[in-house]
């Protein structure tokens, strides 16, 4: 938990991360950011203060759902499979950055998916007065349940009237 003006509006926010959950291959954070707003009563009666009610938008709770950073990650990254008589090789591209490798093994008839996967290693993180993101990066076999991770995709979080946009991705393999 941290607490922190995230949207520079002269207004402290808490940033929760919380940890959903984790398997074979998975572990998953969420992000949500609390903003503390007006007052904690409102009056029925400007007059009377017996008619004080809670506020409602007293604590407003954003999170950062994958549907909104899937939708932003798939727009920031290109990812080709290319097979070769000797494998294959892959391409990767994370915001204009370009990227070739070669996976370590792929055994004898299996399938690589022209596709990757992302979702099921996410971290979130405060640093250096920056919330911050990172990705497990992986392709995708015919022959196993789980993807084959080869790399990180890093981004910082903007947080700005309750909506979250990823920026300055960095790749690291």
């Amino acid at each position: 938990m941290y607490y922190n003006d995230f949207d520079k509006d002269s207004s402290k926010e808490i940033a929760i991360i919380l940890y959903i959950g984790s398997g074979t291959s998975f572990s998953v954070e969420d992000l949500h950011i609390v903003e503390v707003s007006g007052s904690e009563f409102i009056s029925e009666d400007s007059e009377s203060k017996d008619f004080l009610k809670l506020n409602p938008e007293y604590f407003k709770d954003n999170c950062f759902t994958s549907n909104e950073y899937l939708t932003q990650l798939s727009k920031a990254i290109k990812f080709e499979v290319h097979k070769q008589k000797s494998g294959y090789k892959f391409d990767i591209e994370v915001s204009g950055e370009h990227y070739r490798f070669t996976p370590e093994v792929i055994e004898k008839g299996d399938r690589i998916e022209n596709s990757y996967s992302i979702v099921d290693i996410v971290d979130f993180d405060y640093k250096g007065d920056k919330l911050v993101a990172k990705f497990a990066i992986g392709f995708i076999h015919k022959l196993y349940a789980t993807p084959e991770y080869f790399g990180d995709v890093f981004a910082e979080i903007n947080y700005n009237e309750g909506k979250f946009t990823l920026e300055k991705f960095l790749f690291e393999q």
